[in-house]
């Protein structure tokens, strides 16, 4: 009867954990191109674009804040209103990157950037960016966003989207994450009362 006890104690035990395991969002590796240089000087930050170096990283628009599912600000699934990563043309001067396009550039950008066919058949140039942050960046009470960099870590505020004890998504409340630019590491590092 004890063994009873104990296979069915140590059963339960084991689904709770799974289900508490699978739950809320999961802040897995972002595949990111290219290196960030830290030697550079940060500029702008607080506010919706941030250069680091030869990079710009910026928010991709703004998707509005309400969550009442619970669905809507899914890490790895947001696009509008997540950070992106565009690089720039130029050369490294100490801490500092001079803008330039290389000589003999056409394309008229100052952005690194590829051809592809508009919606007429026609070459285009068009700016090479990447998902950075797949995560809604700003709440409602700021909703300029605000990415600060430091050394190798983006620090931004996102809407949380977890549900109370009675069911209701709490997306007034505000999720604060540290990532590494090389997208290895995202962690949700304190989340507000209110």
């Amino acid at each position: 009867m004890l063994k009873k006890i104990i296979v069915i104690a140590v059963s339960v035990l084991m689904c709770l954990t799974a289900f508490v395991g699978c739950s809320g969002d999961n802040y897995g590796k972002v595949k990111i191109e290219g290196k960030q240089d830290v030697s550079y000087t940060v500029t702008s930050q607080g506010g919706s674009a941030v250069r680091y170096g030869n990079y710009v990283y910026f928010i991709n628009g703004n998707r509005g804040y309400v969550d009442s599912e619970g669905d809507a600000n899914t890490f790895g699934e947001v696009i509008k209103g997540a950070v992106y990563r565009a690089e720039l043309k130029g050369v490294k001067n100490g801490n500092e990157f001079v803008v330039g396009r290389p000589e003999g550039d056409t394309t008229g950008l100052d952005f690194v950037s590829h051809v592809e066919k508009n919606y007429r058949n026609d070459d285009e140039d068009v700016i090479d960016v990447c998902a950075v942050a797949p995560k809604t960046v700003g709440t409602s009470a700021y909703a300029q966003g605000g990415i600060f960099i430091f050394d190798n870590c983006m620090y931004y505020a996102s809407p949380n989207n977890t549900k109370s004890k009675t069911g209701n998504v709490q997306y007034e409340k505000t999720d604060f994450f540290r990532m590494t630019l090389d997208g290895k590491t995202t962690q949700k590092i304190y989340t507000t009362d209110n």
